[in-house]
């Protein structure tokens, strides 16, 4: 007779699923929102309240799901780091669930720990040790300055902007200066550089060579985190746990100054003194009742031809026009909050020149 085979398909997502289902697993509790996992691939982490009840409930549903799924977990490699519990209450914990607690775990390249006072140190400083190490590895080869220069961008740059986007913690200036007198030894060989740094970070239409400008890179990771406070595409709950204020109120009102408690969060912090920077050098800070040629206007921008007056917002009739009009105009696309902004403008300007007409019709009378 011929043999039966069967096969069977287990998704993982299915047994995360049934871990974040689990009433008797407590994860970590912020508002409404509950956190028990996060994943990327097969490199899992698990965050887990009241330990020594939920760890070993997880760890059995895991192994539960693992003989059918036939996947093991390897103690050995798996690490638990706690907070707020007792010396005995590690032991026990170590004990029911057989995986090692230590102080700081190492999760997709990061290392995380139970309180951020060492997370430049665990992080940011290492990595300048290893670029530091790597590049002096490197001096010897025989490659050409601009073979030099794509070593960094496509060994260097990856690591510290991936670090960037998910550790945005406040760096101190003397953090990129180390770091680019690093890169300059490398680049000339340890001998005097022949081209100023700023040169060699210019774009090549501007005769640069495009070497990357590690501040600017990270401001720019930080403005992803940015976005997504201004435009409340999502709720950050984490970072935001403790608002008495909306986020806008902070950033765009100043209520950081009355609220203090916003910048002793490591990651707020970071962000508003960078976002403080960003502003005051480039956001059009324009408010609804200036001009609201200026928010269309690049403040760097230098060709007359670009330029756009009120005229140009307003049709024959001087009504103003929709944001499809203004838009095939002046062939740019146009932000809402932008176009609600020029509406403001253009309705108190109405409204202005109506009572002044009618002041001028009152002397007339007299």
């Amino acid at each position: 007779m011929p043999t039966l085979s069967t096969f069977v398909y287990i998704n993982i997502g299915d047994a995360l699923k049934n871990v974040r289902q689990d009433q008797e697993i407590k994860g970590l509790r912020i508002k409404n929102e509950e956190y028990k996992v996060q994943t990327f691939a097969n490199d899992m982490v698990f965050i887990v309240e009241e330990p020594l009840e939920s760890g070993p409930k997880l760890i059995k549903k895991l192994e539960e799901f693992g003989e059918v799924a036939r996947f093991k977990i390897n103690k050995n490699k798996s690490k638990l780091i706690t907070k707020n519990l007792t010396k005995k209450q590690e032991k026990d914990l170590e004990i029911n669930t057989q995986i090692q607690v230590t102080k700081k775990i190492k999760y997709l390249g990061n290392w995380l720990i139970a309180r951020g006072s060492s997370i430049k140190e665990d992080n940011y400083d290492k990595i300048v040790l290893q670029i530091k190490k790597d590049l002096d590895s490197w001096k010897n080869l025989q490659i050409s300055l601009l073979g030099r220069i794509a070593t960094i961008k496509m060994n260097i740059l990856p690591k510290l902007l991936f670090l960037f986007q998910v550790i945005p913690i406040k760096l101190e200036k003397k953090f990129f200066e180390t770091l680019n007198k690093i890169i300059t030894k490398f680049v000339w060989q340890g001998k005097r550089p022949r081209i100023i740094l700023k040169f060699l970070q210019d774009t090549k239409d501007r005769g640069g060579v495009a070497l990357p400008e590690w501040e600017l890179y990270y401001q720019a990771a930080g403005l992803t985190w940015l976005k997504e406070w201004i435009e409340l595409k999502r709720i950050l709950v984490i970072e935001g746990h403790d608002l008495q204020v909306g986020w806008h109120a902070c950033l765009c009102d100043g209520k950081y100054k009355i609220h203090s408690y916003f910048k002793r969060h490591i990651v707020r912090n970071a962000l508003l003194q960078m976002w403080l920077k960003i502003k005051k050098q480039h956001y059009a800070k324009i408010p609804i009742w200036f001009s609201p040629t200026d928010i269309l206007n690049n403040p760097n921008l230098t060709e007359l031809n670009t330029i756009i007056r009120y005229k140009d917002l307003i049709d024959q009739q001087g009504k103003l026009n929709s944001k499809q009009e203004l838009e095939l105009d002046l062939n740019r696309d146009i932000d809402w909050w932008i176009y609600i902004q020029i509406q403001s403008k253009y309705k108190k300007t109405q409204k202005h020149m109506k009572y002044k007409e009618n002041i001028m019709n009152w002397i007339k009378l007299y």
